[in-house]
């Protein structure tokens, strides 16, 4: 090769190079301004503060506790009282949220795919039309989870007409 094929070679190397370095700083300029800046914070930012802190912890039940807090937590809870009892396939039937902040637990409860995602366990609503095949349900007190079995349509009844004074949300 001679060396003015290396020289335009040199050069248009440098040129692409400085292109790119002067696209990348268009490119970070514009993620800085207006709802972009929110934007770009909140998401990208976001997601590499939380990478760098779970990059370190590579046990799954640890992330999933991590990244969902009391949601999974309380939920696996639940679900382990089956297992222990090797009851398989239970229903469960959920109050609403505002039964377990009234009752001072901080479970926001999840719907019931959901539920079903954290632990593999089956979970009603007390406004599903399907409520009625729930053979467990899950009660409060004094700060407490219970988990009881229901035995008869009258305890249903009773039990249905106490959770849906609280509202029901997602």
């Amino acid at each position: 090769m001679d060396n003015s094929f290396k020289s335009k070679h040199k050069k248009n190397v440098f040129r692409h190079f400085k292109l790119f370095i002067l696209s990348f700083i268009c490119i970070l300029i514009f993620l800085n301004t207006g709802i972009y800046k929110l934007w770009f914070k909140e998401r990208i930012i976001g997601y590499w503060d939380e990478f760098l802190e779970q990059k370190n912890e590579l046990d799954i039940q640890a992330r999933l506790v991590y990244r969902f807090g009391n949601n999974y937590t309380i939920s696996k809870a639940i679900a382990s009282f089956f297992e222990q009892k090797k009851i398989h396939d239970p229903l469960i039937l959920l109050p609403p949220t505002e039964y377990f902040e009234t009752n001072h637990i901080p479970y926001h409860v999840p719907e019931p795919a959901v539920f079903y995602y954290y632990t593999g366990t089956k979970t009603i609503w007390v406004d599903s039309k399907e409520a009625v095949k729930a053979k467990w349900y899950v009660r409060a007190n004094d700060g407490f989870l219970f988990i009881d079995s229901i035995t008869s349509t009258k305890q249903f009844d009773t039990i249905i007409t106490h959770f849906k004074k609280y509202n029901i949300s997602l």
